[in-house]
């Protein structure tokens, strides 16, 4: 196994609203506690994520990582059992479209703290938290895919570890399915709709385009 830095930081990728809200009000947990990225943070070698880092406004605290994405899908109703806050979200998964993630450094050092934080964030429990530990070579996702790209990721970056939303999906629709779903319940289609709005990818899925195009 290779050397790992102990002092090296540990990142959080994320591909939804956290980019833009690191405290949710559907759960009332606790902020997400990351900063933004410097480019000494990441080994000299890896030229193109250390430029996504200057190239991006230093307003923002999640970076596009360069060179990988993940299969993403709108396929969890979230808040199932609370009517005023249900809604259509994206997780990882096997068959989802590949799409732009975005990373964060973590200002802990402990991974069990870091896990905590962010389930504690998206109002999860741990075994929804993926990671990949570079110190021990044990990591966690339900989808393959992505726990593989991780951790060529975090090799190429230096990091030690690299945690991200792991929730699994609960439905299986075909888009069409998911669709009429969504045309059928005023509301759910009005929170789904404002979270499609918000998310941080800059470009759409055609699944995403129907849904915002909804009107009845």
């Amino acid at each position: 196994m290779t050397a790992i830095n102990s002092r090296a930081p540990i990142a959080v990728i994320a591909y939804g609203s956290i980019v833009n809200h690191l405290r949710s009000d559907n759960y009332g947990g606790d902020s997400l506690k990351v900063k933004r990225p410097k480019v000494d943070q990441l080994q000299s070698s890896n030229t193109a994520q250390r430029q996504a880092i200057r190239d991006t406004d230093e307003s923002q605290i999640f970076i596009p990582i360069a060179n990988m994405t993940l299969p993403i899908k709108m396929s969890r109703e979230s808040s199932r059992n609370d009517s005023t806050k249900r809604r259509i979200t994206q997780v990882c998964k096997a068959n989802g479209s590949q799409q732009q993630v975005f990373f964060a450094i973590a200002d802990s050092g402990n991974l069990n703290a870091v896990i905590k934080n962010l389930r504690q964030r998206e109002g999860t429990v741990a075994k929804n938290i993926g990671y990949v530990n570079r110190s021990n070579g044990r990591s966690r996702s339900y989808v393959p895919e992505v726990k593989s790209k991780v951790k060529a990721w975090a090799e190429k970056c230096g990091f030690k570890a690299v945690v991200w939303t792991d929730i699994p999906s609960n439905l299986n629709l075909s888009d069409a399915d998911l669709l009429k779903m969504l045309s059928k319940d005023s509301g759910l289609r009005s929170r789904t709709k404002d979270y499609v709005k918000d998310l941080p990818q800059a470009h759409k899925t055609d699944l995403q385009k129907k849904i915002l195009a909804l009107t009845a």
